[in-house]
């Protein structure tokens, strides 16, 4: 296949410098972050909230990266370049176990912040799951009692 298309060589360049040598295939994200930008131009809506979603963003791309590249060590590819880099200064200082504990720190941070999720939350879900439980225990010991199956 040849590229004879100076767009095309463009492109392939962009490519190959935001997957391999950037953030790997959480990149992605950023294509979307300019696709809400381009609607949120045309349809005049809030800038804070768009300043919002490529905050998030950012740190989704950054932090998606870290784990692509900790996870995927074989395969640099997913993480890019920056993500591989990230992962092996936070080994040596860290160690392997600390950089996964930090991932996952990072990780409950963000939903915390992002969905407004706290410990109450939690606890109530798993109150709510046990008497959901409870009351699937008894609804089937019932029926085995009363119908004798």
């Amino acid at each position: 296949m040849t590229l004879t298309t100076g767009l095309v060589k463009w492109a392939l360049g962009l490519a190959i410098y935001l997957i391999y040598k950037g953030f790997g295939v959480t990149s992605f994200i950023g294509s979307g972050l300019l696709l809400l930008s381009g609607i949120s131009v045309l349809a005049n809506s809030s800038k804070k909230r768009l300043w919002r979603n490529w905050f998030w963003g950012t740190l989704v791309i950054i932090w998606g990266s870290m784990v692509f590249g900790f996870v995927f060590h074989t395969a640099p590819k997913l993480g890019g370049t920056i993500g591989f880099e990230l992962n092996i200064l936070l080994q040596d200082y860290v160690g392997k176990i600390g950089t996964a504990l930090l991932l996952v720190f990072c990780f409950i941070v963000y939903v915390a912040i992002r969905f407004k999720v706290g410990p109450q939350h939690i606890a109530r879900l798993f109150i709510r799951t046990k008497n959901e439980l409870k009351s699937e225990l008894v609804r089937r010991s019932y029926t085995v009692t009363c119908c004798g199956r």
